[in-house]
């Protein structure tokens, strides 16, 4: 598995998005004139792909001696 591969799946993609999206549709509603809903997407994207990576990586010994070859950190 190439290390693109194992980052973005780390990340928990598909929660990663939603959340951010949802953040990001709110604070455009709260807000919708200026610059916050602009920065809040990515700012909020930054925050869940670390939170995956760092799950993971925390994880990644328990993951690895339960034979998880789904877990790209484990592996």
């Amino acid at each position: 598995m190439s290390r693109a591969r194992a980052l973005i799946i780390a990340g928990h993609p598909g929660p990663s998005l939603a959340i951010t999206a949802l953040v990001t549709l709110l604070a455009a509603q709260a807000a919708p004139h200026g610059i916050g809903p602009v920065l809040t997407g990515p700012a909020m994207l930054a925050g869940q792909l670390s939170i995956g990576w760092s799950n993971d990586a925390s994880d990644a010994a328990g993951d690895a001696a339960a034979g998880r070859t789904d877990k790209p950190v484990a592996t």
